[in-house]
């Protein structure tokens, strides 16, 4: 056992990985209630549009946490259908890795293309330079323009890892305070010509938070230490917190220079992944022998696909834009619209967390550059690009 993995058998932890299991099975259960009622009222079931996996419209797809898991599957499923897929992770040698295995594995004619680009989710300024790149190379015209954005990438460590960078516990910024920084920066500056989708991997543990580690977390940023959560409450108070952001970015996207995107946040249930690899050996040969025979756990490819199927469809029917985004549980075997937890949805207490995030000085978004400046960094890319190939990379 690793070193750090007992604080995974405290009895506080694993009354907390119990009370994840109900909210997944709560997550089921209501999911086909609804698809119930929907068949029983006549209603046609929820069917893709042409959303970001439209095969005539080929688009840049970042995801985030690349390299491996849901988020690699993700990334395979986008390139298969001819898009252009940039890997964000922090990583090098496994981001170079995961690139290598996409580009093999991706099928032949489908005209998609990839590439890998250092990104560290727990440092504001690895995140400001990803966005700087990104956008410098968009307005070069070496990739086509920004069309979807999957904020996929999570960590579950064993213990708190505080970053000095972050000025927080290392996951929480990755799994929180990076994404959010990444869409605000990423979809500051206006392309009339190009919709944009945000897709806000969540997770039904979210539904376990309290009222008072809600108090707790927002106490902390105020305070600028965000620590004190045993690892298995710091994942679900960090996802809760990412997906009140989120919707707090989406509500306030005019007020903040945003231009209009969709916003959808999809739950895929329970995954078999590298996200468990810091619990006890027995808790994670658990895992899949207990969900899987129960059809509550799916593998990342299987996963990827429901996913995506779900991001592109209109909920219930409804096409548009939601408000602080659709919520979609989308496990194997169904995908629902369904309500986020009730402290989700509660003004005070989104209120609440978006004053403390705010007030984050080492996570407030630049202003972006001048107009001239922008012009003169892409002439600059564009030539650069044209005496290196650069625009053939990934492929």
């Amino acid at each position: 056992m690793a070193p750090q993995s007992w604080r995974f058998l405290r009895p506080s932890s694993l009354i907390m990985l119990a009370a994840w299991t109900l909210a997944l099975l709560w997550s089921h259960l209501a999911g086909l209630a609804v698809r119930r009622r929907r068949c029983g009222a006549g209603r046609a079931p929820v069917r893709p549009n042409n959303g970001p996996l439209a095969a005539n419209r080929r688009v840049t797809c970042v995801v985030t946490g690349a390299s491996s898991g849901l988020g690699w599957a993700l990334a395979r499923a986008l390139l298969g259908v001819g898009h252009h897929v940039v890997l964000a992770c922090p990583d090098p040698a496994r981001g170079a890795a995961a690139l290598q295995t996409l580009q093999a594995d991706a099928p032949r004619g489908a005209g998609g293309s990839a590439a890998y680009e250092a990104l560290d989710l727990r440092d504001p300024d690895s995140v400001r330079g990803f966005c700087q790149r990104v956008l410098g190379e968009e307005a070069a015209g070496a990739r086509p323009p920004l069309g979807l954005l999957v904020l996929n990438a999570a960590c579950m460590p064993a213990s708190e890892a505080w970053c000095p960078a972050a000025g927080a516990s290392a996951d929480f910024a990755a799994n929180c305070l990076g994404h959010a920084l990444l869409v605000e920066l990423l979809l500051a500056r206006a392309r009339l010509e190009q919709s944009v989708r945000v897709l806000n991997i969540t997770s039904f543990t979210h539904r376990c938070v309290r009222r008072s580690e809600a108090g707790q977390l927002a106490r902390a940023l105020q305070g600028g230490y965000l620590a004190g959560f045993a690892p298995p409450h710091a994942y679900h108070v960090s996802k809760w917190a990412a997906l009140v952001l989120q919707g707090e970015l989406h509500r306030r996207r005019t007020g903040l220079g945003l231009q209009d995107y969709q916003l959808v946040h999809v739950d895929p249930g329970a995954v078999d992944s590298a996200l468990v690899r810091h619990w006890p050996a027995a808790l994670r040969r658990a895992f899949p022998a207990l969900l899987r025979p129960l059809r509550l756990a799916a593998t990342p490819v299987c996963a990827a696909a429901w996913v995506l199927e779900a991001s592109s469809a209109d909920a219930d029917g409804e096409a548009g834009a939601q408000e602080g985004g659709r919520y979609i549980f989308a496990p194997q075997g169904g995908r629902t619209a369904l309500r986020p937890a009730a402290l989700a949805r509660c003004p005070r207490e989104r209120g609440r967390l978006w004053l403390a995030y705010r007030a984050l000085r080492a996570w407030g978004a630049a202003r972006p550059p001048p107009a001239e400046r922008m012009r003169k960094d892409a002439r600059e890319l564009s030539a650069r690009s044209t005496g290196t190939n650069h625009g053939q990379h990934g492929n």
